[in-house]
């Protein structure tokens, strides 16, 4: 290969480089700072692992997971943020990878905190979902007001949680 032929493949690997770092490959579920403040503001925060009303351990913004027992040490404020980033992500491609229909950012932004609170298979196997890929987003509100309970229980922060995300979802803040 000539000198010719590695100057093209250096401007096409930093070509690559840029596209990856920017997000340019990502598909419409890039998330805003808008996104991050209102998991923040639904999930809470802790440094130090609790049991959320279901009994599961938790830390930072609402993390679940194999990584979170009892009696582990506190979490820094970088390691939470971090943990924020990885599972909004994950809660942001669900909703990408899930729905079928056009969705304007405040109902990408309403579900992606639904899916991050519920979780990927909950939202895949939901009512919800499939009313709203068939089109009726006018029943979407209802549907996320009846995941309201925990563990057979109505619990009043989900039921606060599920109205906030209705408001996001009708544009209403």
């Amino acid at each position: 290969m000539g000198l010719r032929g590695v100057g093209i493949l250096v401007v096409w690997f930093v070509v690559c480089l840029i596209w990856v770092a920017t997000g340019f490959y990502k598909s419409r579920d890039t998330l805003t700072v808008d996104d991050y403040g209102l998991l923040k503001e639904l999930e809470g925060y802790s440094l130090t692992v609790y049991l959320d009303t279901g009994g599961t351990p938790t830390v930072c913004y609402g993390h679940t997971g194999q990584d979170v027992a009892v009696g582990q040490p506190p979490r820094s404020e970088a390691q939470c943020g971090l943990l924020l980033e990885q599972d909004a992500v994950w809660a942001s491609r669900a909703v990408s990878d899930l729905v079928t229909v056009p969705l304007n950012n405040n109902q990408r932004q309403a579900l992606t905190s639904f899916v991050f609170n519920v979780g990927r298979q909950a939202f895949n196997d939901s009512t919800l979902l499939r009313l709203l890929n068939a089109g009726r987003y006018d029943d979407v509100p209802t549907q996320l007001r009846r995941w309201r309970y925990d563990n057979g229980l109505a619990v009043q922060g989900l039921i606060n949680r599920r109205n906030r995300e209705v408001n996001v979802w009708l544009g209403n803040g």
